[in-house]
């Protein structure tokens, strides 16, 4: 119903252009004139108002995705994260997430598909599947630790996770995200390249 209305009233709006056209170009009058404005700029102002608007959901989108990537770095960075592997800790613990509910907003909006987007989005999608399985990962590794664990388990579980390959894809995709916002999206969202937020390194 929805595409049948819009295509209607688009019908409708052309075919009121064609008629002024017409009048004008019979009688020649002032009034078919002002009326062919009229609804030309009701077409134009149409397509910039649309466009604006786009452009600013996007801008919001970009702004909060920057922001929760920001938050996800420091959550890489927890000393939770920092095991020595000489001297690994031997004490179970509770571990912090990983955003994505701006990124989730961002996926679901539909406002990155067009082509210019599409290493956007493949990047967005790696690192929503890649931050689900790091969270799952988490969980897992807290109830081993917890469960009636020995001191060596513990051990294992917390070197494993900290230097593990799971931990060392989980900031890749990161900070592959990270660098193509800032190549190609810093103007866009309105934050500048040289801000905290645009400042992807590997965590220590």
């Amino acid at each position: 119903m929805r595409i049948f209305l819009r295509g209607l009233s688009w019908y409708l709006l052309l075919l009121a252009i064609a008629m002024t056209g017409v009048w004008f170009m019979r009688t020649r009058k002032v009034e078919a004139v002002a009326s062919l404005l009229v609804l030309i700029a009701t077409v134009t102002l149409t397509f910039v108002d649309r466009w604006v608007a786009g452009r600013d959901r996007r801008r919001e989108l970009l702004r909060g995705l920057v922001h929760e990537l920001y938050m996800n770095l420091n959550v890489l960075g927890d000393e939770k994260f920092k095991v020595s592997p000489t001297a690994p800790p031997t004490t179970p613990a509770v571990y912090p997430r990983l955003y994505l509910g701006a990124l989730q907003a961002v996926t679901a909006s539909g406002a990155f598909t067009e082509t210019r987007d599409r290493q956007l989005s493949i990047l967005l999608h790696g690192w929503l599947q890649r931050a689900h399985a790091f969270n799952d990962r988490l969980l897992v590794t807290e109830i081993r630790t917890i469960t009636n664990p020995t001191p060596e388990e513990v051990a294992l579980w917390r070197t494993t996770l900290a230097g593990g390959a799971v931990m060392r894809d989980t900031r890749k995709s990161l900070n592959e995200l990270a660098a193509h916002l800032v190549d190609h999206y810093a103007k866009e969202s309105g934050i500048a390249q040289d801000t905290l937020l645009f400042s992807p390194g590997e965590s220590d």
